[in-house]
Parts: C-alpha cells; sequence; structure tokens
C-alpha cells in the first residue's frame, strides 16, 4: 500500500493541515488491524460501512473507510513535520501483512 494522491483539505488551519491520501490499494479488514502497532485503534467493523479511526502518540490521527482506497489524516501542531515519516509507515504497512 502506498500513496498514490495526497491533497491538502480546503478549511485546514496551517497549524493542523489535514490531508486526503488516495492509496494503491482499499483498506481490508487485515490492513487495518495493522494499524495497531502505530497507535490506538477504533475499528467499528459491525457499521454498515465499515469505520476505522488511528491516534497516534504523536498527534496524528487518521480515519477511513474498509474497502475503500482513502484515507484522511490530520497532522496537529508539532506533527506537521511527521508527514514523510507517516508516509512511510503507511507504506511499509502491506510489507507487514499476508496478501
Amino acid at each position: 500500500m502506498k500513496p498514490v494522491r495526497k491533497e491538502l483539505l480546503e478549511g485546514c488551519l496551517p497549524s493542523a493541515p489535514e490531508y486526503r491520501y488516495v492509496l494503491s490499494e482499499p483498506w481490508t479488514a487485515e490492513l487495518i488491524a495493522a494499524l495497531r502497532r502505530l497507535g490506538q485503534l477504533d475499528y467499528y467493523a459491525d457499521f454498515p460501512r465499515p469505520f476505522f479511526r488511528l491516534r497516534m502518540a504523536n498527534g496524528v490521527q487518521m480515519k477511513g473507510i474498509e474497502g475503500e482506497p482513502l484515507c484522511r489524516v490530520l497532522f496537529p501542531g508539532e506533527a506537521a513535520g511527521k508527514i514523510e515519516e507517516f508516509e512511510a509507515e503507511l507504506a511499509c504497512l502491506a510489507g507487514r501483512t499476508a496478501h
């Protein structure tokens, strides 16, 4: 899994930019479960459109829907400099899960 496109969402504060990532593959239950190693994961698999939210220790927050090749990521305050690090972690997810 890797980011194909990244879009800065309008209306975001400069101190807390939020991006929409278009990914090379959709989120699966297995990929979502792999997010647990990055922080606190809330996964609502029973929702009609299964939703997840990840909160990392550095303040980065990500949310998405299982089956969609998208996610939204908020980089608040001091975490704004962590964008490249986050993208590298995202790219490593597919390598840590069996397809």
